[in-house]
């Protein structure tokens, strides 16, 4: 395996941990153990634990950035883009047994290092920014109600789709999501 694909199966395995464990419930032995190398080899590419927090974030919001500029492009109006953002979660619930890596991470935050602490902030953030220009896109067009509060929804949005991650996770069950998404779909057309 080369050097770039051990890193990549590093960051991969460790983020389901982080989003099964979360960031603080492993250790550098339980994902040498899980991939199949030394804890020499994960120190080789993540000299400490808060650097392989920093590259799973960096990852993490890239591929969020990512999504995000995928539903703009291909999701025709307000409501398909948003109904695709809830669709992100959905997916996390039916990869089995995880949460966001961010809500995760967001969890052990008070044992974080300050640039990781500005990474989760910044990547609720971005989250919240993106439904914001939406909603905002979708009262331009006529599409949504001109009396929606776009900084109001994109938070109770982006908070209640984490808190729902969580209740899923426990619950064994993706109700939680669909009720979020239900409760956006009465809460726009009102």
């Amino acid at each position: 395996m080369s050097r770039k694909d051990t890193a990549d199966r590093l960051l991969d395995v460790a983020e389901t941990l982080v989003q099964r464990r979360g960031f603080n419930a492993f250790s550098y032995r339980d994902l040498a153990a899980a991939v199949g190398v030394k804890t020499a080899s994960i120190h080789y590419h993540f000299p400490a634990k808060a650097d392989l927090g920093r590259a799973l974030m960096t990852r993490y919001t890239e591929r969020l950035e990512s999504a995000l500029a995928g539903l703009t492009a291909s999701a025709p109006g307000a409501r398909n883009r948003l109904e695709g953002f809830v669709a992100m979660y959905r997916d996390t619930v039916a990869a089995g047994d995880r949460i966001c890596l961010c809500g995760s991470m967001a969890a052990d935050v008070e044992t974080l290092p300050d640039d990781l602490r500005s990474a989760i902030r910044n990547y609720l953030e971005r989250s919240a920014d993106w439904v914001s220009g939406v909603i905002r896109a979708g009262r331009e067009a006529g599409e949504l109600d001109p009396r929606t509060d776009e900084r109001t929804i994109a938070s109770m949005l982006v908070s209640s789709l984490q808190g729902a991650l969580l209740q899923a996770r426990a619950m064994r069950s993706p109700e939680p999501i669909e009720l979020v998404e239900r409760a956006l779909a009465a809460l726009l057309t009102t």
